[in-house]
């Protein structure tokens, strides 16, 4: 079964999917020590998850819990990041509600993912709950929960401890720069939009177009154009003309 499973996960990095499966087939006909487990599965969900496939996700996020129903956050924390990720909060929140209830264990990473939705979604009394349950158990903080405290505090106008959280994220992603761009950017903070634009640069994280349309509406083009010249960033023909 090990040998199989390695097989899939090897066909699946090389989004060679429609062969995982045909070994997927084959694995109940070489006997009962070789059925599928719940480890094979997650395997098709990561790979579905990425491509943002949830029909896909789901139809392996159900054999697991229909043929290995099981006390473990693993499986779950797929479908948590996939529809954080996708922007489906609701669902987030429904799933995660459905781990409480039937007393299914959590662990860091689904506590950091489904404060990261609560942030968003802006129910601050739950966000309060999952912090002080993360710090009671001593869990640290990841990306998905660092950008939920810089939400926090931006929302709560504490700009001051926005900046404390935003330095403490080891990883920043594009979420992360995408909270804490405008914030320097409308208060002329030029020193510490200039310390985010060299992160960005160091993560090879791009500017979106939204957070080239808030310098340009914040920032005069006379001081966006020495750090276009000097690679902090890449900017838009538009805005330099």
């Amino acid at each position: 079964k090990f040998t199989y499973t390695i097989v899939i996960e090897t066909l699946l990095q090389h989004n060679r999917v429609e062969d995982a499966v045909v070994i997927l087939n084959e694995m109940p006909k070489q006997g009962p020590d070789c059925y599928p487990d719940r480890i094979t599965y997650m395997g098709f969900m990561q790979y579905w998850a990425k491509h943002k496939n949830e029909e896909e996700l789901l139809k392996y996020y159900q054999k697991i819990e229909s043929e290995f129903p099981n006390r473990n956050a693993s499986s779950h924390n797929i479908i948590l990041s996939f529809y954080l990720e996708t922007g489906q909060l609701s669902k987030a929140e429904k799933v995660y509600e459905n781990l409480v209830a039937n007393e299914i264990s959590t662990n860091t990473i689904t506590l950091n993912i489904i404060l990261d939705v609560y942030s968003r979604l802006q129910k601050w009394n739950s966000y309060r709950t999952v912090k002080k349950e993360i710090h009671t158990k001593r869990m640290g903080t990841m990306t998905y929960g660092g950008n939920a405290h810089i939400y926090f505090y931006i929302y709560h106008h504490r700009l001051d401890w926005a900046t404390v959280e935003f330095n403490k994220i080891v990883d920043p992603d594009i979420r992360t720069f995408s909270l804490m761009l405008p914030v320097y950017a409308e208060g002329y903070m030029m020193s510490d939009l200039i310390q985010l634009l060299g992160k960005m640069q160091k993560a090879q994280i791009k500017l979106t177009p939204e957070m080239q349309t808030t310098l340009a509406k914040y920032i005069d083009k006379e001081e966006l154009i020495p750090l276009h010249q000097n690679n902090k960033m890449e900017l838009s023909v538009e805005l330099l003309e």
